[in-house]
C-alpha cells in the first residue's frame, strides 16, 4: 500500500506518531535544562606553597619579644665556700698537743694525739686513719683539708685562752706555787745534766722529739695547770734528764707554761736554746731541772 494512501486512510496513526516525536524532543530539551542530581562535592581550597609560607607564625620571635614579661630566674641557695680563713672547727677525734713552728714552713711539725696515741706530722701530711691533710701550720692551730673543704684543729687548751688569761691575771697575786708556801714548799734544785740531743736532726725533723718525750696538757676548771710529761720510745734520754713519768711541767726558762701566750714565745726560741731550766711538780713538791744541750 502506498504511503500516501496509508496516511490518508489512517489519520489517527499519523497523529500518534507525530505526538510521540514531539514528546521525545520535548523530553530532551527539558533534561538539558534540569541540573545534575549527583551529590555536590565540598569545595576545598587549593594549597599554595606561597600562601603557607606567608601565613606561618614565627613563635621563636614572639618568645623573644617577652610580651608577657621576663620570667624571673629561681634564685639558687648560696652555699658559703669554706676557705682557710673561715674554716670551721673539725669534728675529727683529734687533739693537737704540740706545735713546732720553724722558719721554713716545710720544716714545721705538729704532734697530734689520736685515741691516746701521739704521732708527729709535717706539712702536706695525711693524718693516719683519716682523709685529712695538713695544709697550714700556725702557732696555735693547724688547717686541715678534708674532702673539698677546710677545717681547723686548735692547739689543745687554746680555745679557752681568753678566759684563762683573765683568770690568770685575776689570780696572779695568790698563785699557789709562787706565793703560797704552805701548799708548795721551796723548789728542790737538781744538778745540771747534759742532754745528748742531735740538734740538727731535731730541727730538720722536730716530730722526732716524741721519740723521747710525750706531752699532754692538764686542766682544772678549763684552765691549763701544766703539761704532763711521759717517756717516749727512747726512755734512756728521758730518765737521764732527771724527769720522771707523770711530772707536771709548769715553767721553762722562767716562762709560765700555764700562760699559753707566754708559752708560744718558747716555740720560736726552741731551735736556738742551749740551756734549759724546767720546773716540774712532783708529788706536791716543785723540782727544778737543768739541762745543757750541746
Amino acid at each position: 500500500m502506498p504511503l500516501a494512501t496509508f496516511l490518508q486512510k489512517s489519520p489517527m496513526v499519523v497523529l500518534a506518531i507525530i505526538a510521540s516525536l514531539l514528546a521525545y524532543q520535548l523530553a530532551i530539551l527539558t533534561w538539558a535544562f534540569v541540573p545534575d542530581q549527583k551529590p555536590a562535592l565540598l569545595w576545598k581550597p587549593v594549597a599554595s606553597n606561597k600562601q603557607q609560607k606567608g601565613s606561618q607564625v614565627n613563635t621563636s620571635q614572639l618568645q623573644q619579644q617577652h610580651l608577657f614579661g621576663v620570667k624571673a630566674k629561681e634564685a639558687k641557695p648560696v652555699v658559703p665556700k669554706t676557705t682557710i680563713d673561715n674554716a670551721p672547727k673539725t669534728r675529727l677525734n683529734l687533739k693537737l698537743v704540740g706545735v713546732v713552728a720553724a722558719t721554713n714552713p716545710k720544716n714545721s711539725s705538729v704532734i697530734i694525739d689520736q685515741k691516746g696515741k701521739q704521732s708527729s706530722y709535717f706539712m702536706d701530711s695525711k693524718i693516719d686513719g683519716t682523709s685529712a691533710v695538713i695544709t697550714q701550720i700556725y702557732q696555735d692551730r693547724i688547717i686541715l683539708k678534708v674532702g673539698g673543704g677546710y677545717q681547723t684543729l686548735m692547739l689543745d687548751g687554746v680555745e679557752k685562752l681568753d678566759q684563762q688569761h683573765k683568770n690568770h691575771e685575776k689570780n696572779r697575786p695568790a698563785k699557789p706555787r709562787k706565793k703560797d708556801n704552805k701548799s708548795v714548799s721551796k723548789p728542790i734544785k737538781g744538778k745540771v745534766k747534759t742532754v745528748n740531743l742531735d740538734r740538727q736532726a731535731l730541727l730538720s725533723n722536730p716530730g722526732k722529739l716524741t721519740d723521747y718525750i710525750r706531752i699532754s696538757p692538764v686542766r682544772e676548771n678549763g684552765v691549763v695547770k701544766g703539761y704532763r710529761v711521759k717517756p717516749g720510745k727512747d726512755r734512756a734520754l728521758f730518765e737521764a734528764s732527771g724527769l720522771k713519768s707523770g711530772d707536771l711541767a709548769v715553767e721553762l726558762n722562767g716562762v709560765d707554761l700555764t700562760d699559753t701566750q707566754q708559752a708560744f714565745t718558747l716555740m720560736k726560741e726552741f731551735p736556738t736554746m742551749t740551756d734549759m731550766t724546767l720546773s716540774v711538780e712532783r708529788g706536791g713538791q716543785l723540782h727544778e731541772l737543768y739541762f745543757s744541750i750541746p
